[in-house]
């Protein structure tokens, strides 16, 4: 629960939250436009990603409630893990294990489908880029992986500013 408020008012309604078991966060003055925005990033946009996994699914063969019932698990435990070892331990996948060669084959991958995948792709792996830097020990093949990364970005931005995107 998040409180926008000052004073008396601020501590009457952290103590409504705490009693109502709820963790009140307070957002400065202005900042409900950016928490609200933001917070896509963990509700909506997640959808977002789910939705672009089944669309390129769908073109192996798979139904979307049959690719859900294996998403849906894998989403989960990745908050789980999430919330047991805080998000740069809970990274998996070719950048959190430093495998270049997997990450420049789907990087390769993503931009001959067209459209906007590989854009998407890139700006997420960028993401993950930045988090794998930030665990106690990141991969030893980061900077080459946030190199491959850029280098399909450039290529990749281009072709979606073009028009090219998913429906």
């Amino acid at each position: 629960m998040t409180i926008e408020a000052d004073g008396a008012l601020k501590d009457t309604l952290t103590a409504l939250a705490v009693a109502l078991r709820c963790h009140p966060l307070s957002i400065p003055p202005g900042g409900r436009m950016l928490y609200h925005g933001a917070a896509h990033y963990a509700a909506s946009f997640a959808l977002c990603s789910l939705t672009e996994c089944v669309a390129l699914w769908r073109t192996l063969g798979f139904a979307e409630d049959d690719a859900l019932r294996a998403l849906l698990p894998m989403l989960a435990g990745t908050i789980q893990t999430a919330r047991d070892k805080g998000l740069p331990n809970a990274l998996a996948g070719p950048v959190s294990r430093g495998d270049t060669g997997v990450v420049q084959k789907q990087l390769a991958l993503f931009e001959s489908l067209g459209g906007d995948h590989a854009a998407l792709y890139g700006l997420l792996s960028r993401r993950a880029v930045a988090l794998a830097q930030r665990r106690a020990t990141p991969p030893a093949a980061i900077d080459s992986i946030a190199e491959a990364v850029e280098e399909s970005l450039g290529r990749s931005l281009n072709q979606a500013a073009a028009g090219a995107s998913v429906k």
